[in-house]
């Protein structure tokens, strides 16, 4: 299976307290989720850091049902947050972020490693559209973040 990574980095012009402390919340997913990937939480534990597991249902196009379990793996405060889908689509999902003062207000970096499901068919979807679907998704991600944080 091919390995897949995409990396995307936006200046928020607001602390860094505030911008790791918003991806802390899961809740805040609701307000950065493109519109057309429809979500709801199912379930969150109450621990907070490392070891924090939220299960979530997915919809894509109507049509597309995946229920992910994500827990948080590493996690320094205000400095990096990385997770791991535990179940879901995916056949393996590892997302990074990471947090840096600059210029008074914060770079957010996010880094995901995916292989898609499905073997040489999800390989071949991957090229197709399933890169582009998650292109879309952390731009807008990144860009609602900071609209609302610097708001």
């Amino acid at each position: 299976m091919l390995m897949n990574s995409y990396k995307k980095q936006i200046f928020i012009n607001a602390p860094i307290e505030k911008v790791f402390d918003f991806h802390m919340d899961t809740n805040n997913l609701l307000r950065i989720t493109p519109r057309d990937i429809n979500f709801k939480i199912i379930s969150m534990n109450d621990i907070s850091g490392v070891g924090y597991k939220v299960v979530l249902e997915i919809r894509k196009f109507y049509f597309i049902r995946s229920i992910l379990e994500v827990e948080i793996t590493d996690c320094i405060k205000n400095e990096l947050m990385h997770d791991i889908q535990r179940k879901g689509i995916f056949k393996y999902w590892f997302q990074k972020r990471f947090f840096k003062v600059e210029n008074e207000g914060t770079i957010l970096t996010d880094i995901v490693e995916y292989i898609p499901p499905f073997g040489k068919l999800g390989e071949f979807l991957n090229w197709l559209i399933i890169n582009r679907i998650i292109k879309k998704m952390f731009h807008f991600r990144q860009l609602k973040t900071k609209e609302i944080l610097e708001n």
